[in-house]
């Protein structure tokens, strides 16, 4: 059935108010808020290259975890919007402070941070080569993770990751 003429521009009138409303609010949302420069999967692309390292070593996989990879994520937006690099924030919280707020209740904690890397396999690599981040990375206590990425052009080294691993309770 045929909208009746005097309906017509309204609704045509209101589906191009809402594009334009749409395209207004993604213009607004800061670069540094999403991941929008790397592929959707990049998580689980980290993950799974975590864990075949992990592996190589014998040593058990780490599993996802809601908290830490809140945790990991504002951090990472933090060191990026205020062009930051540490483990110690500009606040003065130290990784297992950020995952405490997070609700994640630790028995042991690591951080891995770093910036500039343009790709998952990249910061991967640059890690492993690090004795200290390696260790993390294979350190059989550590049985949770969580993933934390973002960018800002206009900082110093553009790209900012982190990851953030646990033993404890909160997933």
């Amino acid at each position: 059935m045929p909208y009746p003429s005097n309906v017509r521009p309204r609704v045509l009138l209101r589906g191009v108010l809402v594009a334009v409303a749409a395209l207004l609010l993604v213009a607004l949302i800061p670069a540094n808020a999403q991941a929008a420069d790397l592929a959707p999967g990049w998580r689980q692309e980290m993950l799974q290259s975590v864990n075949a390292i992990r592996a190589a070593v014998g040593v058990p996989a780490v599993r996802p975890c809601g908290a830490l990879r809140r945790s990991a994520q504002q951090y990472a937006m933090v060191m990026a919007s205020t062009n930051a690099y540490g483990h110690v924030g500009q606040d003065g919280s130290e990784p297992w402070n950020r995952m405490t707020r997070q609700g994640y209740t630790w028995r042991v904690a690591a951080e891995n941070i770093a910036g500039g890397q343009r790709s998952v396999a990249e910061v991967v690599e640059d890690w492993v080569a690090s004795p200290d981040h390696y260790a993390n990375l294979i350190n059989p206590s550590l049985r949770h993770v969580g993933f934390g990425y973002s960018s800002d052009p206009a900082s110093t080294y553009g790209t900012y990751w982190v990851q953030n691993f646990g033993s404890g309770h909160g997933c």
